[in-house]
């Protein structure tokens, strides 16, 4: 399996009271290193996050070996995320990450009850 996730994130803080704040995009997985530089860059310390330091705003699903899957998948979680930014709800980079691998872990028929109960 070649499950990936391409991320942006922001600081929830700046994104909430700024109109020009910062934002990274985060490949899933990734080197602790890399993501510790990332999220530096925001204000942020990887190692001590808490959930509503940083807010997603946009996710979207790589499977080469299901691009179907990954397309679906990709527009079922942004719709989550634009969902819960509606109703004022943070979508953090640690829900997002363990989305990830439970999705990862799935097999294909699994993977076909998550995709019939979004």
């Amino acid at each position: 399996m070649s499950l990936k996730m391409k991320l942006n994130i922001v600081n929830n803080n700046e994104y909430e009271e700024k109109e020009d704040y910062r934002e990274i995009v985060v490949r899933i997985p990734n080197e602790t290193e890399k993501l510790e530089r990332d999220f530096k860059y925001l204000g942020l310390d990887y190692n001590n996050l808490s959930t509503q330091d940083n807010h997603v705003l946009e996710c979207e699903v790589f499977e080469t070996l299901n691009p179907q899957f990954a397309s679906t998948m990709s527009i079922e979680i942004s719709n989550i995320i634009a969902r819960a930014d509606e109703y004022g709800y943070t979508t953090p980079f640690q829900d997002i990450k363990s989305m990830f691998n439970i999705i990862k872990s799935l097999n294909d028929e699994d993977r076909d009850k998550l995709l019939a109960v979004l």
